[in-house]
């Protein structure tokens, strides 16, 4: 089984580095880290991209809303088990 990390993000760069952590340090190996940035005007943009290595982006280039942004999240995501996650929001150390 495949496991899909969701994070939304809106204007929360300062969070949002410590949610992309968490949500790569578990220790389920067949996980993937979607990240789905709502048209953020903070430093999000640029977290992302040093990320982009670990995971999947989605960016969105209007603001679109929370709902949207999961909807988008979700389909972008290939896991059997899909986890939503805001992006102030971390995971403990382990989901198995």
């Amino acid at each position: 089984m495949k496991l899909s990390i969701v994070i939304c993000n809106f204007n929360y760069g300062r969070f949002l580095d410590a949610a992309i952590s968490s949500a790569l340090a578990q220790s389920y190996e067949n996980t993937e880290v979607i990240v789905v940035d709502d048209a953020s005007t903070d430093d999000s943009r640029q977290t992302i991209e040093r990320r982009q290595a670990s995971i999947k982006s989605v960016l969105l280039e209007t603001n679109q809303g929370q709902v949207e942004a999961y909807n988008r999240g979700f389909e972008a995501a290939l896991g059997d088990v899909i986890l939503f996650l805001d992006s102030d929001d971390t995971l403990d150390a382990t989901v198995s």
